[in-house]
């Protein structure tokens, strides 16, 4: 199955529930000796069952998922829609 999120496209095997490819926004596979950032937010890092936390080798801590919403909230033109 080939799924899109936030522009990459990767295709899952649901048999053996991994990824089995992922591509660019270019449509360029990436290439497994290159480092990528990658943004998470902190459920998803600190959940085991993800697996991400084992894999960081740079790891920067922004600020967490509902105070950054409440950030950006606030520094919009008022009112808004």
């Amino acid at each position: 199955m080939r799924f899109y999120a936030a522009g990459f496209t990767y295709t899952w095997d649901g048999k053996t529930g991994k990824v089995v490819d992922i591509f660019m926004p270019d449509g360029s596979r990436i290439n497994k000796n290159k480092e990528y950032t990658v943004l998470v937010n902190n459920y998803m890092y600190g959940n085991a069952k993800y697996g991400i936390k084992d894999l960081d080798t740079d790891f920067e801590v922004g600020p967490e998922d509902l105070q950054a919403t409440v950030n950006y909230v606030k520094s919009l033109p008022k009112p808004f829609d």
